[in-house]
């Protein structure tokens, strides 16, 4: 596993304690720590005031913590598809999304209640998009925007093309929309001759309500070339393409690090992408 950092401008780095992990209460089990004795946690998503936890175990339930971590109850979920990833609105923690990854059951389920009730969103798919997703990576829900919320996909269709869909959950007439057949995106030597791409990751800006902007992480499964992106949208475009020169930036290539499987994306809570020295973003690739 490897942590990259990216910042276009530094501040003075402020003197701090030595940050230390701590166990809470093993609750549900009580050894070890374990959360449910058996189940391996896959997905994490975390409420922006830290309070709310939903962890993912890669079955047909969801596990809920309204207190840090102390303590857990369980939250049923639909019958047809495992919930392998997890994602919390920052600002709503009762606004919670799952999906399955398993080729089988590319479902996106919401609730907007805290777990209680369940929405089907169904596969990502445009309407009328020819192209079917065929992988899911990564699930993201922004901050509140003007009433709205979204929630992004990141993955593939047809096996071998990079795709991210966004949904408005509270939209009139709401589907899924996909976002790689807009300006500017994944415009790299490597996607333009042709070879297999996959959006392994992507995230809000903590400052959406701001910045209106999405970042995905795009993976060359060809020779692990992978770059950091940006989607406006304001303009409905990626990158270049939306005004934001430099992007997308080229994070590693395969003569740096080889045998890229996934990687993730983490944003500073202040990130904004208006302010250049607010840009603070971790990217963490396996290897």
């Amino acid at each position: 596993f490897v942590l990259l950092l990216s910042l276009m401008a530094f501040a003075a780095p402020v003197s701090a304690d030595t940050l230390n992990w701590s166990a809470f209460s093993p609750v549900p089990s009580d050894t070890n720590q374990v959360l449910v004795e058996g189940v391996n946690v896959v997905d994490i998503g975390v409420s922006g005031d830290g309070d709310t936890i939903y962890a993912a175990g890669g079955a047909k339930i969801l596990y809920k913590s309204t207190n840090r971590g102390e303590t857990w109850s369980t939250i049923d979920t639909e019958d047809d598809c495992d919930a392998d990833l997890v994602a919390v609105a920052p600002d709503n923690d009762d606004i919670v999304a799952y999906a399955g990854t398993d080729t089988d059951n590319l479902t996106v389920y919401v609730s907007i209640n805290g777990g209680t009730t369940w929405d089907n969103l169904g596969k990502p798919k445009e309407t009328g998009a020819d192209a079917d997703v065929s992988a899911i990576n990564d699930l993201a829900i922004s901050p509140e925007k003007g009433g709205k919320y979204y929630i992004a996909v990141a993955g593939e269709e047809d096996d071998s093309l990079a795709n991210v869909w966004y949904y408005d959950i509270y939209a009139a007439s709401a589907y899924w929309h996909e976002t790689n057949d807009k300006n500017g995106f994944n415009q790299t030597t490597a996607n333009v001759s042709g070879t297999a791409t996959t959006a392994a990751a992507v995230a809000f800006s903590p400052n959406f309500a701001s910045d209106q902007v999405m970042l995905a992480l795009i993976l060359d499964t060809g020779d692990s070339e992978i770059t950091l992106e940006v989607y406006s949208y304001n303009h409905s475009k990626w990158n270049v393409s939306a005004g934001f020169d430099g992007y997308g930036v080229e994070v590693t290539d395969a003569a740096d690090i080889t045998g890229i499987t996934s990687g993730s994306i983490t944003l500073d809570p202040e990130y904004l992408f208006s302010d250049d020295s607010m840009r603070l973003s971790f990217i963490g690739l396996n290897v």
